[in-house]
């Protein structure tokens, strides 16, 4: 009976030692009394490492600490894909509005060329479009003149030309300006 006392008051004192040291391990200290005995002094038992912690626990808790869980590795990569995505985004936005300036820029010089030709060539005005074969693609400018009223003259003025008042169109763009053409080219409109 003595026997039996003094085995599980041993047992006790075992189960109390044990759940300390468990306690401690996570956060890698240990007992006093495991740091005053010496390495000869512990008993190894077949289910304890050679510090005295059970194995099943010592090995989870290093596998734990040695890498990342599932729901980390997903909330990171839902992070990085956001990350990348609005990157992308604004990658297809800066490519888009730069395609719209190219686009823009070739309108605008295509209406520029057409007023040029115009200025240079005014009989062409009443054709009604000028095709530009100097450009990629021989872009066709639509043309349309109006001549200006400017009432009745006297007698004694000399007559300058007339004034038409033109507008050119080629995709969305619009240019309008003013074009005096003199008496001896009006004959060859």
């Amino acid at each position: 009976m003595k026997h039996a006392r003094l085995a599980i008051h041993d047992a006790e004192l075992k189960t109390q030692d044990t759940g300390a040291r468990t306690q401690d391990f996570g956060r890698g200290t240990k007992d006093a009394k495991d740091q005053t005995q010496g390495a000869s002094d512990k008993t190894t038992d077949p289910g304890t490492g050679s510090d005295g912690e059970p194995m099943m626990k010592r090995k989870w808790t290093r596998s734990r600490s040695a890498g990342f869980t599932l729901l980390e590795v997903m909330v990171s990569l839902v992070v990085g894909m956001m990350i990348v995505g609005g990157v992308m985004g604004s990658i297809s936005m800066s490519i888009q509005y730069s395609h719209r300036v190219q686009k823009r820029l070739y309108e605008s010089a295509v209406i520029e060329a057409a007023a040029e030709h115009l200025l240079t060539r005014p009989r062409d005005i009443e054709a009604g479009s000028i095709t530009l074969d100097d450009f990629p693609g021989s872009p066709r400018v639509d043309v349309q003149a109006i001549l200006v009223d400017l009432g009745d003259r006297q007698a004694g003025q000399d007559r300058q030309g007339n004034l038409y008042r033109v507008l050119l169109s080629y995709a969305k763009q619009h240019v309008e300006f003013s074009v005096i053409i003199p008496p001896e080219r009006e004959g060859k409109l």
